[in-house]
């Protein structure tokens, strides 16, 4: 009985011991992907299609846990690939919200980026899914590989 009992812990902790490990490997996969220079190519607001301020000239920079948008907005960024969907936090870096985390998810499509994130307004939140409805608080932002 005990060494049934024992078996199943030790594959229980080797179980969960792997799945870490797994998610690690996502994890530094995804920071490889997201190393570079990404365009801004579209902005959607609460449901509400937005210009992109700075248009074509609107990119944001990932590199050493950090993102650089537009060359002047700075964020500490850290991500976990080994959740569904992916987990993308960004941390304002200068003011005048400095330290406010917006809480996000993440996915690549082909050469595409797409992250949807807690605007910064209302009941703080992390979006579920890719929209950004009327209401519900987040931003969605298209970006494609420079």
């Amino acid at each position: 009985m005990r060494s049934c009992q024992f078996l199943s812990v030790s594959l229980i902790l080797t179980a969960q011991f792997c799945s870490a490990v797994c998610a690690d490997e996502k994890t530094d996969a995804d920071l490889k992907s997201l190393t570079g220079t990404w365009q801004i190519v579209s902005l959607q607001f609460e449901g509400e299609k937005r210009d992109v301020p700075g248009g074509d000239d609107a990119h944001a920079t990932f590199k050493d846990g950090k993102v650089l948008v537009k060359g002047e907005e700075q964020f500490t960024f850290r991500i976990d690939a080994g959740t569904d969907p992916k987990i993308i936090d960004l941390t304002k870096s200068t003011d005048p919200e400095k330290g406010q985390t917006l809480e996000g998810v993440y996915k690549f499509d082909g050469e595409m980026l797409v992250i949807c994130l807690w605007n910064g307004m209302g009941a703080k939140s992390r979006p579920a899914e890719f929209e950004a409805k009327a209401g519900s608080n987040f931003v969605l932002v298209v970006l494609k590989r420079s």
